[in-house]
Parts: C-alpha cells; structure tokens; sequence
C-alpha cells in the first residue's frame, strides 16, 4: 500500500499484478448524511438526494463525452465513482473524471433527465421488499444522523440546480476527495493530476433528531404482498473519532459469529450497528458476550477472512467502492483488516466495555396477510 497527497487529495495505491487492469474509485465526502451543513456561521441546506442525482449526471457526461463507463454509489458520508480502466489508460481517465466533477458547467437538459431517471430507478427499486425493508432499516441503524425514508424520498423529488451548485460549492474541494487505485499504478504519474486548488472552509454536518428514546427497542411490522424481514443491533454511544477501525473490525467479528456472513457493518463517528438478514428476528443482544470466546473468535476470523480474499479476486469494483467510502466513514481499510486478524477474545471483550455501549434492537418485518409473524 501506497499512500500520499496530491494538491491536498489523499490517494492510495493497493498494489497488485492484475494482468494489466486497473481498478479506481474516486469518492466524495458527502453523501445521505449531507442534507444540512454550517459553513462558517452559515446554515446551508443541501439535501439528501442532490449527491445522488449529481453523480447520476456525472456518469452520463463521462459515457457522453468520454465514452467511459462508470459505476456510483452513494452511503451516508461519502458518494463514490468507481471503474475498470487499464495501466496505459488510468491516469488520463482519472484526470477526466475529475475535470467533469468540477466542471462549472452544468447541462440543464441532461440534468433534468437524469434527475427523472433517478427517480424512476428509485420507483421501481422501492417495490422489491429487501431494498425497501434495508432503507427503512437505516432510518433505525443511523438515527443519530436524522436519516429518514420521507426525507429522502422528497428531497430526490424536489432537488434542483441551485442544490447541486452548493454541494459544489461547499463540499467539493481536494481534502474531501479520496481516490483509491487496486492494481500497477504509478506514484510519479499521478503526481501530474490537476486538482483545482480551492480553499478549504470550516463545514459541519448538522443533524435535528426527533423523537429519540435512547433505550428503547423498535420494531416496523406491516402487511404486504409477500415477506421480507431484517434486524439490527445498535450500539449506542457519544459521537468519537477514537479507535473507529478497530470498532469496525470488533464489530464486523462479532457479526461473523452471531450472523455467519448474513449481515453488514455500519460504523462512523456518529454511530454503530450491525444490520442482519436472512436470521431470525430475537434478542441477539443478549448473546454477545456469551458468545465471544476463542474458539469462536478464531473460527469467525477463519470464515471470514477466507471469504473477504475470495470478494477482492471476484469484486474488484466493489473493493474499490468499499475501501474508497470507508475512508469518510473515518475508517482506515488496512487497520481493519490488521485488526481483523490480530484480535483476541479478551481484547473483543474489553473494548466493548470500555465503550460502554447501550444496544438496542430494532426489526423490519413485512408480511402476508396468511403468514405468522412476529419477533421471537
């Protein structure tokens, strides 16, 4: 791993011989969570959709103008564009992308249609019950960021150009870009990137949450016309900056041994969960500390990273994602996985004290008028 900074942008190099192909995500630090910001002493409204419609746009300018097919993703702090490119082609093809996301010009035609796009792609998506049940989910899994399903849903209906050029504005700079290349790529060259110099303001997300009970379980259960059902623990504590790799590494182990590889990790400074699929809905919470003992410790360490070998050789476009939108969930993707492998039981155990964690339990559960239901 090769990591430096070019004109204030951190990128980093996972070298690996891939018979020529080059793997790139490039990803900005604004995402769900960005809806409400203070930039200096001012309150700034950007909304929750405007990243997602904007890379939307984005990806078709590239295809347009470039020929350059990419992929995006969008999370709760980071919106990430991400391709396979090649090791005479990668330098050119960053350089181009990065020339569209801060091109001034914004094509109202093509805007418009993919703002319609987008919102047609969430339509269709939001009638299969897994895409919808894990959404609602996160509405539980990331509270204390005041995501919502309402606000996402009317902010992707009601984002405009005017939102778009103050996401530009405020949170496209150098230092929240972060680019990450899985495959031969050379240091020197792409020292040789024109990123725009800009100066950097003070930014803060702001987040109004409603109707928290700080203790309490919840639960969604509804009537549809089949069955879907999904979990999450909740581990509740203050916003921290401190130790978040090594709290995504404790709590991804700990998943692999309630949840066996059914299951996906939200960590970042403001909160922490485990949100699982494909398992029963109970109480999990209390069979954490029952259930961490050496031998499943080792065992969870074993599937686990067998399994996450086989998802670099197989996904190399999702690693780049994974590791690129990591970074502004303030995790280093190396410290996790040195983590991974070196974490005792004891140490499990002890950090999860020393946390202090309060863990709730909250469950999605959509059914069919015929079916049983509930939580065991």
């Amino acid at each position: 791993m090769q990591a430096f900074e070019v004109s204030d942008s951190i990128i980093c190099i996972n070298h690996a011989p891939l018979q020529g192909e080059v793997y790139i995500a490039l990803t900005v630090g604004a995402g769900f969570a960005s809806r409400r910001i203070r930039v200096d002493a001012d309150e700034v409204f950007i909304g929750t959709s405007t990243a997602n419609v904007y890379l939307n746009y984005v990806k078709t300018v590239l295809r347009k103008k470039y020929e350059l097919e990419v992929g995006s993703s969008i999370t709760m702090n980071a919106s990430t564009l991400y391709w396979k490119s090649s090791e005479d082609r990668y330098a050119a093809e960053i350089q181009q992308v990065m020339n569209e996301l801060f091109n001034d010009f914004i094509d109202k035609k093509i805007f418009a249609q993919e703002k319609k796009d987008t919102i047609d792609r969430f339509k269709s998506n939001y009638k299969d019950l897994e895409f919808r049940g894990r959404i609602k989910m996160m509405e539980f899994s990331h509270q204390n960021k005041n995501y919502s399903l309402e606000h996402l849903t009317q902010d992707l209906l009601n984002v405009t150009m005017d939102h778009v050029r103050k996401l530009r504005k405020h949170l496209l700079f150098p230092r929240n870009l972060f680019l990450f290349i899985h495959g031969l790529a050379d240091k020197e060259i792409l020292k040789q990137l024109k990123i725009p110099k800009m100066k950097q303001k003070q930014v803060q997300y702001l987040f109004a949450v409603d109707n928290f009970h700080f203790l309490q379980d919840e639960a969604f259960v509804k009537k549809s016309k089949d069955d879907y059902e999904c979990g999450c623990l909740k581990f509740e504590r203050g916003p921290t900056f401190d130790s978040i790799s090594k709290e995504f590494a404790v709590l991804t182990l700990l998943g692999e041994i309630l949840f066996k590889g059914y299951f996906s990790i939200e960590v970042d400074h403001m909160d922490a969960s485990i949100m699982y699929f494909d398992t029963p809905l109970r109480k999990y919470k209390y069979d954490i500390f029952t259930s961490i003992d050496r031998d499943n410790v080792e065992k969870a360490k074993m599937r686990f990273l067998r399994r996450f070998d086989q998802f670099i050789g197989q996904q190399p476009f999702a690693f780049v994602e994974f590791a690129a939108r990591l970074h502004f969930d303030k995790i280093n993707i190396y410290e996790w996985y040195k983590n991974i492998k070196e974490l005792t039981a004891a140490e499990i155990r002890n950090f999860i004290q020393e946390r202090n964690y309060k863990i709730r339990e909250g469950y999605v559960q959509f059914y069919k008028e015929e079916s049983q239901y509930g939580i065991v």
